[in-house]
Parts: C-alpha cells; sequence; structure tokens
C-alpha cells in the first residue's frame, strides 16, 4: 500500500499552504504508529521462508510487505549462505554502484528493516564480488519472519476470493483478533484436541469457520477441525451447496442427515415456538457425531448479541441472570461445548459473510416463526445501540464483570457472616 493510497483511504488532503511538510508529517505520523504496532506485540510474527530472482546488474530489490524481520539470505543454486550485515556495514563499504557476479553479502537498509514501514523504501542491496563474474541470474531464499500479512499464495483457499481492501482487511483482522483472544482467555485448548465445528450455512457459521481454519493454518490452533452439518429436512433445504463448498475447499467434513423438521412440526402447534424442540434434537445428534467422529469439543457459532440476547430472555422470562458462556462442560461430562466468537458482534459475522461471498443458506426453521421473544429482544438492542453507540459492548463487557457482593444470590455471597471491621 503506497503514502496516496493511505493518504485516499484517510482522505487526508493536503492544501497548497501545507505542500512538503504535509506530506513529511503524514509519513513520519503513519511510520511511527506502525513502528508501535510491531513494538506492541500486536502484529503475529511467522517463520516463513520466501523467494526471489535478482538480476545481473541490479543490486537493489524491494521485499514483499509482509516481510518484517530477516533471519538470513542464501543462494538457492548451491545452498551458500550470504553474508548479512547492518545499515552501518552498508554505509561504510558501499560504493553506490551497481556491480555484476556472483553475490556476498547482503545489507538491509534502513532504521527499523525493510518494509517495517508500510511504504517501499526499505530495500535489500546485493553486494556482489567483482572477482566473481558468474554473470547469471540466482534466486535468493530468504529465511525471516512474517508479519502475518498475506499474499494470494500464502493464505487457505477459503480466503482466495477475499476482497483486497483496508475496510476489509481491519474487518478480518478484528475477528480473527476477538476469535484468538476468547480462545486464549477461557483456555479452550487442549491436547490432541478435535474439533466439530457446526456450520448451518448461516453467516455466523461461516464466520466461525474462517476464523478457525486461519488460526489454524498460522499455526495459533493446534487442534483437528472437522466440520459438520446437520441436514434436519427443512422444506427446500440445498443438499448440495455445503457438501460441494467444502469439498473443493479440501476442509475435512462430515454431512448428517437427520429429519428432525418433521418430529418438530408434529408435536409443537404452529402457534408455540419451534426452539425449544428444535434446539434439544440438534444437540442431541451433534453430542452423538462428536463422540462417533472422536472429537472432544463441539464448537458452535454463537456471538456476542446471541449472548446478549440470551441474558436478556433468561432476564426477563425465566428470572434469573444467566447466559451462554463462551466454555462449558456437557451434561454428561465428556464434551466440551465451545464458542469461540463470543466477543465478535452480528453486523461483523454479517458483513465478514457477504465480502467473503459464502453460499449463505437461509434456515426456515429456527428463528423464522412471527412473535418470538428473541426477535423483540433483538430489536430492542438495536434500537438502544441506535440511541446510544457502544452499550451493547458496555453490556457485554459487564458480563465478565459481575459483583456477587452487590447482587441478591445467598449461595454466592455469605451475606449473614458480613465481618464489620474486614478492611
Amino acid at each position: 500500500m503506497t503514502y496516496e493510497e493511505i493518504y485516499k483511504e484517510l482522505n487526508l488532503i493536503a492544501s497548497e499552504e501545507d505542500g512538503d511538510d504535509f506530506e513529511t508529517m503524514a509519513k513520519a505520523s503513519i511510520n511511527l504508529h506502525y513502528r508501535e504496532l510491531l513494538s506492541e506485540g500486536d502484529v503475529d510474527l511467522e517463520r516463513r521462508e520466501f523467494t526471489f530472482t535478482t538480476v545481473s546488474g541490479q543490486s537493489k530489490y524491494g521485499m514483499p510487505l509482509y516481510v518484517a524481520d530477516v533471519l538470513n539470505i542464501e543462494d538457492d543454486s548451491n545452498d551458500r549462505p550470504l553474508n548479512l550485515h547492518s545499515p552501518s556495514r552498508y554505509d561504510s563499504v558501499h560504493s553506490g554502484s551497481s556491480s555484476t557476479g556472483t553475490p556476498e553479502e547482503a545489507f538491509w537498509i534502513g532504521e527499523y528493516g525493510v518494509q517495517r514501514q508500510p511504504n517501499s523504501s526499505g530495500v535489500l542491496t546485493i553486494e556482489t564480488s567483482a572477482s566473481a563474474d558468474r554473470g547469471d541470474d540466482f534466486k535468493a531464499v530468504i529465511h525471516g519472519m512474517s508479519s502475518g500479512i498475506d499474499t494470494r499464495e500464502e493464505i487457505h483457499p477459503i480466503f482466495n476470493n477475499c476482497p483486497n481492501n483496508l475496510e476489509f482487511r481491519k474487518l478480518r483482522k478484528r475477528i480473527i483478533r476477538q476469535t484468538r483472544d476468547i480462545i486464549h482467555n477461557f483456555e479452550m485448548i487442549e491436547k490432541d484436541g478435535r474439533w466439530l465445528v457446526c456450520l448451518s450455512g448461516g453467516k455466523d457459521s461461516f464466520t466461525l469457520l474462517a476464523s478457525l481454519i486461519e488460526l489454524k493454518w498460522r499455526g495459533l490452533l493446534p487442534v483437528e477441525i472437522l466440520a459438520c452439518n446437520l441436514d434436519q429436512g427443512q422444506p427446500n433445504f440445498p443438499k448440495t451447496i455445503l457438501p460441494n463448498f467444502l469439498k473443493n475447499l479440501g476442509i475435512p467434513h462430515r454431512i448428517e442427515y437427520q429429519n428432525t423438521y418433521s418430529i418438530v412440526k408434529k408435536k409443537i402447534q404452529n402457534n408455540k415456538t419451534y426452539c425449544s424442540l428444535c434446539s434439544r434434537l440438534r444437540r442431541a445428534h451433534l453430542y452423538r457425531i462428536a463422540r462417533e467422529e472422536n472429537c472432544t469439543a463441539v464448537i458452535l457459532g454463537h456471538h456476542q448479541d446471541d449472548i446478549l440476547e440470551t441474558f436478556f430472555l433468561n432476564l426477563f422470562h425465566g428470572g434469573k441472570l444467566s447466559s451462554m458462556p463462551p466454555k462449558l462442560i456437557n451434561d454428561e461430562g465428556d464434551l466440551l461445548v465451545l464458542r469461540p466468537l463470543a466477543s465478535v458482534s452480528e453486523k461483523d459475522c454479517e458483513k465478514f459473510s457477504n465480502d467473503m461471498k459464502f453460499p449463505i443458506i437461509p434456515c426456515d426453521l429456527c428463528g423464522s416463526q412471527d412473535g418470538l421473544e428473541r426477535k423483540k429482544i433483538k430489536k430492542m438492542l438495536i434500537q438502544w445501540e441506535l440511541d446510544f453507540p457502544g452499550r451493547k459492548q458496555i453490556m457485554f463487557k459487564a458480563l465478565s464483570n459481575s459483583r456477587p457482593s452487590h447482587l441478591l444470590d445467598r449461595s454466592l455471597f455469605n451475606f449473614a457472616n458480613l465481618d464489620r471491621n474486614r478492611l
């Protein structure tokens, strides 16, 4: 990304009076914050290997944007390492002229190394030996650390068609960071874990699958992933979309057909809520599948809005303070139930899935009925967020910041034995 593109994205327009001073100050500010970001460890560094081909007579080469640091460089033709020197060494020996022959030394130009700033000013200089007149090109292999910014060749195929713009990159990074934080904070990863990732075909489950695949692709999720779709026999449900999608991307999966729809329609009156029975039947089959596939956890795509809606449903209609936890164990005690998207908003899931052009399958059973209390709660939360932006985030934060001493649950706090003298 060039500075001009950054200016355009940020709508930075220099006036005639600002001139070069504005451009200099803008560049300095961008570079400063980028270096601060790197120093704070917000960028995930991964060990990678990448190559480029040198050209006879050319000494300077720009590095890909994803290069954050370099460990060593070698001549791929004979596995001969090049001597890697500092900028000070370069200043003392570089003559300023391009030379030909076999490269002997490599220098990193720039205080912060190649591409540690979001421009192309950092370059790799190949210094060659004048006595070794080889003249032909060679391929250099660079062993370095990547900033996690992907190229088309370095991403999982599920991201092949993702947009290449700043807005989407920020959205993708935010979702991945939030998912990773939930996984880490709730200690979801177990040794030799095998996850059954439930894929309904909706926007939330597609976002879940893509997030977990990216984390696994980066080496940050050391578990096996098995995608699973439970076809519940709903009318007009397309039976080929998900199998073809998963097969074409090489994602391990299992498609299970169980006609729970007819059972729900038979047992529940049309004016009653389907959800109670439907969810129980679905959960029972998913637990069974997880056991058959030797999975250690069932992974669900519930997001932040789902958790808040459930909280208010229990508050208004159940008379209890409870919601959907990011991590729980089933009644039998043999499976974990995990919700890695717990802090991701529904809005972000929807935009992400639309931008990724996932084959979204509408559901005409769960949540499709009129007059559902969950729909009323959702409408209330949407209006609150419009009136007071950020309210949903504050409420979500409150769920992890409870104070039993300021509630009324005597099983959580010993009100009877309060100590007056306690400091």
